[in-house]
């Protein structure tokens, strides 16, 4: 309603809901520059108060078009004759009473822009609202009569929610395998009160399956982070949480995926093509390697099979197998991972009938090639020989233990002997250390089994190596 009578308005200012759901930027008004345009971002003012203004002070209209303009009151409380018969309904001219004067040079589409007084670089007092005027001067309707118009405004400052969107990589993108897979995230960031770069701004991302992924600043309008995440075949949700500088957060989300990669598996004995005794044991061994665990494959996982040998197929890292028959055997090792991913490896072997000569033949039972032992408790070695020409001499069997740090200046260490016949066992008890330099990490020694046959004095033997364990370096 018209306060005054007539054709008339105390101000030129309505107040208007448009979205009940939307609050807008309470409480801040734009620091434009004056340089047209004065749309992008330059900052803002934060407004901490209202004001009257008074003749002679300088006071700031910021405008959309020409920017940030300073301007000296020039006469307060008066009459405005405004031209409004470009307002369809409306009479061609109207009255709007005590307006303040000042020249602004505001131009078109100025009007509605804020009145200021400025307090600092960061805050302000509202004192009015531009509504445009002539070449020579311009008028702004002071706050008092806005009020009076549309009821009190409060000055309240209400902190705009940071903006945040994941840009890289694109939801639902495959990035890897492995143990480890490197990733790079980016984010688009906003801040309303800030900017684009925002010094007490930060992003912190997140992987349901890795947990914290890092944190970034806002720079440039973008937030990035070099991360890396677990392999294997895994789903997980990244977050970026923006958080501004008063600790409003705002958050979005990308799903990725992890892929499994086939672990690899390596007959590390028999080599293809070896020509080997029939009718006499040998002790296999494979390797394996699974990226995703940065590890071997349990030895349960790994399967033998081999045509002609009994058994035809078992499972382990080192299984003892017997070849009855001459002839081209075949020998495949298989390995799968948690996941179910195989890799198998095939070699091809030769058996011949040995001659009744043949020297004896040492087969290591127990520990398997390349285990760990305590070096401080007794390890028992466990051997079977054999005689490949079925020959029932006496054999003789000597061990011997060699290292580069063995006590001994020699490197090798004799452990002592004992006579068996072919099909027979026969073990012998270490204590690493009594035979070892003492230090940090793990000790490489081996030990060497000699076989004589008392009869044919055939001389066969078989290396073991070890490993005893130590404190870290």
């Amino acid at each position: 309603p018209l306060q005054c009578g007539g054709t008339c308005r105390l101000s030129d200012a309505t107040f208007v809901e448009l979205d009940g759901d939307e609050t807008g930027r309470l409480g801040r008004i734009a620091a434009a520059p004056q340089s047209p345009p004065a749309d992008p971002y330059f900052g803002e003012y934060e407004i901490v108060g209202k004001g009257e203004a008074v003749c002679g002070e300088v006071v700031f209209r910021i405008g959309r078009m020409t920017g940030q303009v300073g301007s000296e009151v020039e006469a307060t409380c008066v009459g405005t004759l405004a031209d409004w018969s470009t307002v369809p309904g409306s009479p061609p001219l109207g009255l709007l009473p005590c307006q303040h004067r000042y020249k602004s040079g505001g131009g078109s589409s100025d009007s509605g822009g804020p009145v200021v007084r400025r307090l600092d670089s960061d805050h302000a007092e509202l004192v009015g609202i531009h509504w445009g005027g002539s070449d020579s001067s311009d008028a702004f309707s002071p706050l008092s009569n806005i009020e009076a118009e549309i009821g009190q405004l409060a000055v309240t400052v209400s902190n705009e929610l940071p903006e945040i969107l994941i840009t890289t990589p694109p939801t639902g993108t495959h990035v890897g395998s492995g143990a480890l897979v490197p990733v790079h995230l980016e984010a688009a960031v906003f801040d309303f009160e800030q900017g684009d770069s925002c010094s007490g701004c930060s992003v912190s991302w997140a992987s349901t399956e890795d947990g914290g992924l890092g944190v970034s600043p806002f720079a440039g309008g973008t937030a990035e982070v070099d991360a890396t995440i677990s392999g294997a075949a895994h789903t997980r949700v990244v977050t970026a949480d923006a958080i501004d500088d008063l600790g409003a957060t705002s958050w979005d989300f990308v799903v990725l995926h992890t892929d499994n990669e086939a672990p690899q598996v390596w007959i590390d004995w028999p080599v293809p093509w070896v020509s080997l005794w029939s009718g006499v044991p040998y002790t296999l061994q494979g390797s394996s390697f699974d990226s995703e665990t940065f590890q071997a494959l349990p030895c349960t996982a790994l399967e033998w099979t081999i045509n002609g040998a009994v058994p035809p197929a078992v499972n382990g890292c080192h299984p003892t197998v017997v070849f009855p028959n001459p002839g081209l055997h075949v020998v495949t090792l298989q390995g799968e991972d948690s996941f179910g991913a195989p890799d198998s490896v095939t070699i091809p072997i030769q058996l011949i009938a040995p001659p009744p000569d043949a020297p004896p033949v040492v087969t290591f039972l127990t520990p398997g090639p390349g285990s760990l032992v305590a070096p401080t408790t007794t390890t028992t070695l466990l051997v079977l020989v054999t005689a490949p020409g079925g020959e029932q001499n006496a054999i003789t069997v000597d061990w011997t233990f060699e290292s580069p740090k063995s006590l001994d200046p020699s490197g090798t260490v004799g452990l002592g002997g004992a006579t068996v016949f072919s099909g027979n066992q026969t073990s012998q008890g270490i204590v690493p250390q009594n035979y070892l330099q003492g230090g940090c990490g793990s000790t490489a020694f081996s030990i060497r089994v000699t076989a004589t046959d008392t009869g044919s004095q055939q001389v066969g033997e078989a290396t073991l190596d070890l490993y005893a364990y130590g404190p870290p370096c």
